[in-house]
């Protein structure tokens, strides 16, 4: 018997029991702070085919700009140091010092915006940058003060400006064994180190909710965890967001990783799970928690797996379920870099012609992206699994309303022992179906598939019929389709319209329904 999904919507008019809408800039970048020539291989230009790029993932069909939150952090964060260059000196020239591998400059900041000014006036798009400061390589507040004033006085902490927030660290939980000689392995002793780095940030003209607070690599460290409730509380006012970081597989210590383990439940909704607690404890204190860094797998993903079309599935399902769950952004590492689990990947980043290979994570963002579009909010699905081998099948599906009364339903398969198409049937709720039929609820579906390859599949991906393989400017070679799909009345009462189709047995549908669809009858 050929598997089957069947998804029912719910048929409450309160859209979904979580009440979460989703961010325009939930689906974000991070990257090592010292890459900045991903934005700019001569520090003059900005580069083309980036923004292009960024520009696809606004939705086509979206009512108000793209806007995204770029991380410049990770581990290089605590080496690198604001000691400017001699053609634009600080004004006072400061001495090396140790810890401070890396150099950041005026020039940098420039880049950023130059950046950030481009993609709003070619493309109407808005970016803007969280950056990391060095506290646990160079243990004085100091180094990131000077960071601060400087973003000051090019005036970059504007409303417009392109600089969101300053982090002070990378993940400092982890310091008892990356840093020792920091002497920040309690969280008494970070948070009271974190206080004083604030007020010199502040001195140096940083104003309030400036500061993406934690940085903590994983919910692993239960002394700094608890810690949590307090710090947010006591640091509330100067706090923007709130940023733990998570990768579903663990590939620094463990290098055998699998697909099987990526797409599998647990590394969505089970990782959602364990967040929402505190996301939930920090948004009471009006602070929203972000995954400041995140990704399939840690230490530059794994080779076979990251960078699969299996990615771009788990990361369809991974972010809704963060979103489902009250956390407010997810920040995939490695932007630009050629790791696997970078979404885009430069090869050159010296030429500013250098094409992108783009990665079948990016996919996943441009589906999650158009899928979630229009202040979208979350609709309680129910799947029911037929013909599935495993007990829990990793197959799952996701539905939200926007404002404009749009109901979208993706449907994620992605299961690996499946090798045969899927028979699926989506069930929405009308008081009155034929009624619904009547004054013109139609349905039509686009798909996320693979060539050929199924989950492995690292090239030969299309998001509706259009693909990135080969591109050079960043532009998708291929004609936008979607494809009208036939609504019937279901037999029980007349109460549900059904869609029914066949779907590859690792693909992403998402069929979209007419506002005329969602009067309920």
């Amino acid at each position: 018997m050929a598997p089957s999904l069947t998804v029912t919507v719910s048929t409450s008019e309160t859209l979904s029991s979580s009440g979460q809408t989703v961010p325009r800039n939930f689906a974000g970048f991070s990257q090592e702070i010292g890459h900045a020539s991903v934005y700019s291989a001569n520090g003059s230009f900005p580069r083309a085919s980036l923004l292009t790029l960024l520009s696809a993932l606004q939705p086509r069909h979206a009512t108000e700009p793209a806007a995204f939150t770029i991380r410049l952090g990770g581990n290089s964060a605590d080496s690198s140091c604001f000691e400017c260059a001699a053609t634009m000196p600080c004004y006072t020239e400061p001495p090396s010092k140790p810890g401070c591998s890396g150099n950041l400059t005026r020039a940098y900041l420039f880049v950023l915006e130059g950046f950030a000014s481009a993609a709003s006036r070619l493309h109407g798009v808005n970016v803007s940058f969280v950056l990391g400061t060095n506290l646990g390589g160079a243990v004085d507040p100091a180094v990131g003060a000077r960071l601060a004033a400087a973003i000051g006085d090019l005036k970059l902490w504007t409303p417009a400006g392109p600089i969101k927030a300053l982090e002070v660290g990378n993940e400092c939980d982890s310091y008892f064994t990356t840093h020792p000689k920091s002497d920040l392995s309690s969280f008494a002793a970070y948070e009271k180190m974190f206080a004083s780095y604030l007020a010199a940030y502040k001195a140096a003209g940083m104003g309030a909710h400036r500061i993406q607070g934690a940085t903590f690599a994983a919910l692993e460290r239960p002394f700094f965890d608890l810690g949590l409730h307090s710090y947010t509380r006591q640091f509330q006012a100067d706090l923007a967001t709130l940023s733990l970081h998570n990768y579903p597989l663990q590939h620094c210590f463990f290098k055998k990783v699998s697909i099987d383990a990526l797409v599998a439940r647990r590394s969505s909704h089970g990782v959602a799970s364990l967040y929402a607690p505190f996301a939930a404890d920090a948004a009471s204190a009006g602070v929203p928690l972000v995954l400041g860094e995140a990704g399939s797998a840690n230490c530059g993903g794994a080779a076979n797996v990251s960078d699969t079309f299996a990615s771009a599935l788990w990361a369809v399902d991974y972010m809704s379920e963060l979103s489902k769950r009250g956390i407010a952004g997810v920040n995939f590492h490695g932007l630009g870099s050629t790791a696997p689990y970078s979404p885009i990947s430069y090869h050159n980043v010296t030429d500013p012609f250098d094409p992108p290979a783009v990665r079948p994570l990016f996919y996943g963002l441009l589906a999650f992206n158009e899928f979630t579009a229009n202040g979208s909010s979350w609709r309680d699905a129910t799947v029911d699994y037929q013909g599935f081998r495993e007990w829990t099948p990793a197959s799952t599906a996701h539905a939200v309303t926007d404002r404009n009364g749009v109901t979208r339903v993706a449907i994620i398969a992605k299961d690996g022992d499946v090798q045969q198409p899927v028979n699926v049937t989506v069930r929405i709720p009308c008081m009155n179906a034929s009624v619904c039929l009547r004054r013109g609820c139609t349905a039509s579906l686009v798909r996320l598939v693979a060539r050929s390859g199924g989950l492995t599949a690292k090239d030969g991906l299309s998001f509706a019929d259009q693909t990135y393989d080969g591109s050079r400017d960043g532009s998708p070679a291929g004609i936008r389709q979607s494809e009208p799909v036939a609504l019937v009345v279901n037999s029980a009462g007349g109460t549900w319209l059904e869609a029914r189709y066949a779907t590859d047995a690792a693909s992403l549908t998402m069929l979209t329904l007419s506002r005329l669809c969602s009067g309920f009858g």
